[in-house]
């Protein structure tokens, strides 16, 4: 039963059966740390394409150019953001 659960739970994560039935090991019937840090990296570099995709570039570029690379990272980490948003 709670394999079941933990199936369900990799799936809300976003892993597909497949990539689920990869990370048990049959001796354990648990993930593999080694391959559950392998998806977060890619899970990672997701989210980074997404939040560029996201951003507006022309703008960041401009704020650089005006203030500086320090400021603009001050401005970023002030505003808890990694881009200006669209």
């Amino acid at each position: 039963m709670q394999k079941l659960q933990s199936i369900r739970d990799l799936q809300r994560l976003g892993f597909s059966l497949d990539e689920i039935k990869d990370l048990y090991d049959d001796v354990s019937h648990t993930p593999s740390i080694r391959q559950l840090t392998e998806k977060i990296k890619e899970t990672e570099i997701q989210l980074k394409q997404l939040i560029l995709f996201n951003s507006d570039r022309a703008a960041c570029i401009r704020y650089i150019r005006e203030n500086g690379e320090n400021a603009f990272a001050e401005k970023m980490a002030k505003e808890k953001q990694m881009t200006m948003k669209k």
